[in-house]
């Protein structure tokens, strides 16, 4: 819910109009995710890898986290918003914007994740994963109604990172 109200009221624009049934989907999907990542995901890994702090441990439940549940969960989530928004159809969007957003995550999560592994107590890990959540849900709720293509684009063009491209009529000198 938080996230949403962020993404919505400081980086969808003076123009954007409030969506209290956005916020509504985001926010049930959140809760939903939040449970099964709590009482589920978590566990499930320490099961697997163990519960020692090491970082090898950290660095296998690192990787089964980013490559294992988090793709089924951005493709959950971008499905779960677009089938109760109705923004557009479903497998443009996921063509379109669902390799940014990946990349996105894995630059985000795989550090995240590495320091709740190594750090963060198993009794403690779904309140320290929250917290981080909220930052990626902004950038989700963001991505899930908006050509994050596009606006990756425009950012990129403006901070000069990538080059512009050459108009092919122009003669380069």
């Amino acid at each position: 819910m938080v996230s949403d109200c962020i993404c919505q009221n400081f980086l969808q624009g003076k123009d954007h109009q409030y969506d209290k049934k956005r916020n509504f989907v985001i926010s049930s999907y959140g809760f939903l995710e939040l449970g099964l990542e709590a009482a589920v995901w978590y566990p499930l890994l320490d099961k697997i890898f163990g519960s020692c702090l090491t970082r090898t441990v950290a660095i296998k439940k690192v990787l089964a986290d980013q490559f294992g549940y988090s793709p089924l969960e951005m493709l959950a989530f971008m499905r779960w918003t677009n089938y109760f928004n109705g923004k557009e159809e479903f497998t443009k969007k996921i063509q379109r914007d669902y390799i940014p957003a990946a990349i996105t995550n894995l630059c985000y999560w795989i550090p995240v994740g590495y320091a709740c592994f190594v750090a963060v107590p198993l009794k403690h890990r779904a309140v320290y994963a929250a917290s981080c959540q909220v930052v990626w849900d902004v950038f989700m709720s963001y991505a899930s109604h908006n050509n994050l293509w596009e606006t990756l684009r425009e950012l990129f063009n403006r901070s000069k990172i990538m080059p512009k491209p050459v108009n092919n009529n122009e003669r380069l000198t």
